[in-house]
């Protein structure tokens, strides 16, 4: 039974688009010593594999056209608990259906996203969960140009083709937020949140909560960094120097510890001075007083759902690839002052 999938490119093939004999090409993709190629046609081989995205099998002809049950999911770092709690979440569905996981860490280097996906396709793996870089995203067509199977993980990207993808509805985790604040009875709602191109949702959706809910756009400022402490530090003192916000929301846990830390060190007292809700729920969100309310990204079933999509696509599905956005839930703690009429709360 045909498979679907596109014939993955042939030593054969790329011989033919460089103009040259197959043995030729194999010794130039090989680096056999001994066999004199001028520059000229070494290059024209090189760039005709590339082009074709051809991957040299090293695998026995005898393991040709057979499934390995073998998985590779590249993160860009293992000591960050997110990356690991999906990783446990697709390893149990992955498990349960009778195949091993790689588990590749990037360090979000599209240089070593491209070396792994590169070695992972000579080695024949039955497919791909892939969180990667922005940057990394062009070395995706080569998986797609083969054609085997992939699903995208968290952080999707502009294409000209389809592909599976799986994240979080952060739009929709900014507005429960905003949503959230707005419904104790806040009306000056700052956002603090990451400039990166990948977040730009987070930017709209707090812009468009505000605008439905009748806000006015002049009390509800965007203060927009790099997840590092420097930013925090600057953000913070935007907020400091306008202060006319009652309530943030934080778009992004890592800002949210460089911001929370920054706040105490300035004297603010959370949610006496300034509600807060961030926007995901570190461990500290919950461990460190008051409790910081926080919109929980359920990070194992983002593992869990892009796993079994994978499997699926593995084993034979044909339907329409298409993005999947995983809803948030709100965990409410004590960083949220209730600031309407009759509650007896002081209005910030």
């Amino acid at each position: 039974m045909e498979s679907g999938r596109p014939l993955r490119p042939t030593l054969r093939d790329v011989a033919v688009l460089a103009g040259t004999s197959i043995a030729t090409a194999s010794n130039v993709i090989s680096g056999r010593q001994g066999k004199y190629v001028s520059e000229k046609l070494r290059q024209k081989v090189l760039e005709a594999a590339a082009d074709l995205g051809y991957t040299p099998n090293l695998l026995a002809r005898s393991m040709k056209g057979k499934s390995r049950k073998m998985i590779a999911m590249l993160v860009p770092e293992l000591y960050n608990t997110i990356y690991m709690r999906m990783v446990v979440g697709a390893e149990r569905v992955f498990n349960d259906r009778g195949y091993l996981m790689l588990i590749c860490s990037t360090m979000g280097d599209p240089a070593r996203e491209e070396g792994y996906i590169q070695s992972l396709l000579a080695q024949q793996v039955d497919g791909f969960m892939l969180a990667i870089s922005p940057k990394g995203a062009v070395h995706v067509g080569k998986i797609e140009r083969m054609g085997v199977p992939y699903v995208v993980l968290d952080r999707p990207y502009e294409a000209d083709y389809p592909y599976d993808s799986v994240a979080f509805d952060g739009g929709g985790a900014v507005a429960m937020a905003v949503g959230h604040l707005y419904g104790k009875g806040h009306r000056r709602i700052g956002f603090i949140g990451p400039v990166m191109p990948e977040f730009a949702d987070r930017r709209r959706s707090f812009s468009s909560t505000v605008e439905k809910l009748g806000l006015k756009a002049n009390d509800c400022p965007l203060y927009l960094g790099y997840p590092t402490e420097e930013e925090g530090e600057r953000m913070v003192l935007e907020f400091l120097a306008g202060r006319s916000c009652t309530a943030l929301v934080i778009g992004h846990h890592i800002i949210g510890e460089h911001v929370v830390r920054r706040m105490r060190e300035a004297g603010l007292e959370v949610p006496r001075d300034a509600s807060v809700v961030i926007v995901g729920n570190p461990v500290w969100a919950e461990m460190a007083g008051p409790g910081f309310t926080a919109v929980e990204l359920p990070h194992p079933e983002l593992g869990e759902i892009g796993a079994g999509r994978l499997i699926d696509r593995i084993e034979g599905s044909t339907d329409a690839k298409r993005a999947i956005l995983v809803d948030c839930t709100m965990a409410e703690r004590a960083s949220v002052a209730d600031i309407r009429e009759g509650t007896g709360a002081d209005v910030v």
